[in-house]
């Protein structure tokens, strides 16, 4: 069992290939994750409240067979929202 890359509780993830990961987290929800995207947040962490984020993408609608996918095109959203 890895870290959540949002709220860094442990969470099951798949490797999916080009660097992106499938997470499964009891904190965040099911969401899939770009290498990009999870290291900007890295980078990021700090200034992030994360407990709202993580509520952010819990509740965000799901892409993909209700997956929610996050990338770097659509990371500064979901933390502009967590605010």
């Amino acid at each position: 069992m890895d870290n959540c890359p949002i709220c860094q509780k442990p969470a099951d993830s798949t490797f999916l290939g080009d660097h992106d990961h499938r997470w499964w987290c009891a904190q965040c929800g099911k969401f899939i994750i770009s290498g990009t995207a999870a290291q900007l947040l890295e980078n990021q962490r700090a200034t992030l409240d994360v407990g709202k984020l993580s509520q952010v993408v819990r509740q965000h609608p799901r892409d993909t067979e209700d997956w929610m996918c996050i990338t770097s095109y659509n990371l500064n959203e979901l933390i502009a929202a967590a605010g």
